[in-house]
């Protein structure tokens, strides 16, 4: 969403309803892709809690960057999780905010940044615009169609991973026009595959998230998650513990394809058979 449609969003929010609202229920998560891996294992502890001490809940006030460092900002927390947030924010000071690789905060007219060497020298060359400065780092990242309408679903759909009886396989559901589809999730070491089930037939995706390691010379992580598509990096990646989230990502994006008629473009010929 572009910041002119999140700002009239917020608007509406505070014009429709009486009740205060906090910048995360309005904005969401307000940093870069790079630090996903960093705030998605929180954010999950925080679900867990809340689980638990469903009279006790914690509440998430905002998720921003702040001087080139990550700020979560919380309605109070128990120490372990007091903890969790200030490692994860020390963490962001030496985190690409754009592509998770080490990096360093550094100060750009008058502006403080986290980027790696890569990221810093397009922003550089960029000198303000935008445009180029996307272009450099879909460039620099080896991202096929970059910019997140290739995979980040316009809607948000309710789903929840099913255990299957076979071991490493989930299966989530969705109401889709009156009609139910099933997407099947098989867990490898490295990868995740995942299959649409319509009747008996099961047909693999070209679409798929996979873990890969890193090039770069002494990186923060030995690798991350990306989603790919026939091969192709279609995301900026995420940490070993925001795999589930790329899961989730690449599923809700095959539900809304699914939606609008285009999931031909996402099937191989031929089927593949797994039970």
């Amino acid at each position: 969403m572009e910041l002119e449609e999140r700002i009239m969003t917020a608007i509406e929010e505070i014009e429709n309803n009486d009740a205060p609202k906090h910048p995360f229920e309005l904005f969401g998560i307000e940093h870069g892709y790079g630090w996903y891996g960093l705030t998605l294992p929180i954010i999950e502890e925080i679900r867990r809690y809340n689980e638990k001490n469903p009279d006790d809940k914690i509440y998430i006030n905002q998720i921003k960057e702040k001087w080139g460092r990550l700020e979560i900002y919380t309605s109070g927390v128990p120490d372990y999780l007091h903890k969790m947030i200030l490692k994860a924010g020390y963490e962001s000071e030496r985190t690409c905010e754009i592509c998770g690789a080490k990096g360093k905060c550094i100060e750009i007219n008058g502006w403080y940044l986290t980027l790696c060497e890569e990221h810093l020298k397009a922003k550089q060359e960029a000198k303000g615009n935008r445009k180029l400065e996307d272009k450099l780092y879909k460039k620099m990242l080896n991202i096929e169609n970059y910019g997140w309408k290739e995979y980040k679903p316009a809607k948000r759909r309710k789903f929840k991973f099913l255990k299957m009886n076979k071991e490493n396989f989930f299966s989530a559901r969705n109401k889709i026009n009156g009609k139910w589809y099933i997407i099947i999730i098989e867990r490898e070491k490295e990868r995740t595959n995942l299959f649409l089930k319509n009747g008996k037939d099961i047909k693999k995706l070209d679409i798929y998230a996979e873990y890969i390691k890193e090039t770069q010379e002494k990186p923060l992580h030995e690798g991350y998650w990306y989603i790919m598509k026939r091969k192709k990096k279609i995301s900026i990646g995420v940490i070993d513990e925001a795999r589930e989230y790329h899961e989730r990502k690449s599923v809700e994006m095959i539900f809304n394809k699914i939606e609008k008629g285009e999931i031909l473009h996402f099937l191989k010929m031929g089927e593949t058979h797994i039970f």
